[in-house]
C-alpha cells in the first residue's frame, strides 16, 4: 500500500480544529500554544470561540500549520508514515515539514511569517479571489481578457482566480462565480513584495533531506531536494496552485490511500472529484480517527 498525506489550507480552517488531538496527544498541544504564541493570540480560544481571530491570515496560518502536524505526531505514536505529502497552498509548507525537511518549530513560525507578509501585501493591494467554472481554453479567455490572475486549479473545470476588487467585478457580471471568504488576492501578482522575504527567511532555515517526496503545487512534480524548499515556497504566493495536476501525479505514483491530516471537507471533496469516488480517503481529525485510521491502515 502506497501512502499519503494531504494538508489543507487557508479556507479549510474550521472552529475547534486541533482542540481534541491537543487534550489527547502533548506534541500536538505543544504545536497549538507555539502557533497561538507566534500569532498573538490564545489559540484555544480562538479555536473554541470561533471569533474574528479565526478570519485573519496572520493567524489562522499558523494554527492551520500545527494542526496538520499535530496530526502528524498522533499518527507517528501508531508507526503511521507516508511515502508521498502534498499540501494545498499554504499546506505545502505543512507537507515539507510533514516529511522532516522543516522542523515543525520552524514550519508554524515560518507560517506565522508568510501570513504576516500576506497581510501587508494584501493592505498595499487590495483585492479578493473567485471560483469558476470552465475547461481550461475558456478560464485562459477570461482571465486574459479581465486581467485577473489564475490563483488555482482544483479539479476538472474548478478554478480560482485572483485579482482586483474592480475586475473581479466585471468578470462577475459576465458569468457565474463565486467569491471567497479572503482578505486578499492570495496567488496573484499582488503578493509580490512578500516573495523575496519570505525566501529569505526559509533559506536561514535548517533544512534537511525530506523522508517522503513531497509534490510541489507550481507544477505537480515530486520534489525531495531540501534546496527548493525556498523557491518553491516563496514563488508560491505569486502562482497558481496546480491542485489537480498534484493528485494526478500522486495517483500516477500508485498511491492508493490518501489520509486528509486537519479540516478534511475540502480536500476529501477534491480527492473524489480529481480521482473517482471509489479512492480510499481517511479522516484524521481528532483523536478518535487516529485509532479508526490504524485499523483502516490494517485492513
Amino acid at each position: 500500500m502506497t501512502l499519503a498525506f494531504l494538508f489543507g489550507g487557508q479556507g479549510t480552517e474550521v472552529p475547534r480544529m486541533g482542540l481534541d488531538l491537543a487534550a489527547h496527544v502533548p506534541p500536538a498541544a505543544a504545536l497549538l500554544d507555539l502557533a497561538g504564541a507566534v500569532a498573538g493570540v490564545d489559540a484555544r480560544s480562538v479555536l473554541a470561540e470561533a471569533g474574528p481571530e479565526l478570519r485573519r491570515t496572520s493567524v489562522i496560518q499558523p494554527l492551520l500549520v500545527a494542526v496538520g502536524l499535530g496530526a502528524c505526531a498522533a499518527l507517528a505514536t501508531e508507526g503511521i508514515a507516508p511515502r508521498f505529502v502534498a499540501g494545498h497552498s499554504l499546506g505545502e509548507l505543512t507537507a515539507w515539514a510533514a516529511a522532516g525537511a522543516i522542523g515543525d518549530r520552524a514550519a508554524v513560525e515560518l507560517a506565522g511569517l508568510r501570513g504576516r507578509l500576506m497581510e501587508r501585501e494584501a493592505a498595499r493591494n487590495p483585492g479578493g479571489m473567485h471560483a469558476i467554472t470552465g475547461d481550461d481554453s475558456e478560464v485562459a479567455e477570461l482571465v486574459a481578457r479581465h486581467g485577473v490572475a489564475l490563483a488555482a486549479h482544483n479539479g476538472p473545470e474548478e478554478w480560482t482566480v485572483s485579482g482586483d476588487t474592480s475586475r473581479l467585478a466585471a468578470l462577475a457580471s459576465s458569468r457565474a462565480t463565486t467569491r471567497l471568504p479572503v482578505a486578499g488576492a492570495w496567488h496573484s501578482p499582488a503578493m509580490a513584495g512578500a516573495v523575496d522575504e519570505l525566501a529569505r527567511a526559509i533559506r536561514s532555515t535548517a533544512l534537511a533531506k525530506p523522508r517522503a517526496n513531497v509534490i510541489a503545487n507550481s507544477d505537480g512534480r515530486a520534489v525531495a531536494d531540501p534546496d527548493a524548499v525556498a523557491e518553491l515556497l516563496a514563488g508560491q504566493l505569486v502562482r497558481p496552485v496546480q491542485w489537480a495536476s498534484c493528485l494526478r501525479t500522486l495517483a500516477a505514483a500508485g498511491v492508493t490511500t490518501y489520509v486528509v491530516l486537519g479540516p478534511s471537507k475540502l480536500l476529501r471533496s477534491t480527492v473524489h472529484k480529481n480521482l473517482g469516488r471509489d479512492v480510499r480517503v481517511i479522516v484524521v481529525e481528532t483523536f478518535r480517527d487516529v485509532a479508526a485510521a490504524r485499523e483502516q491502515l490494517r485492513a
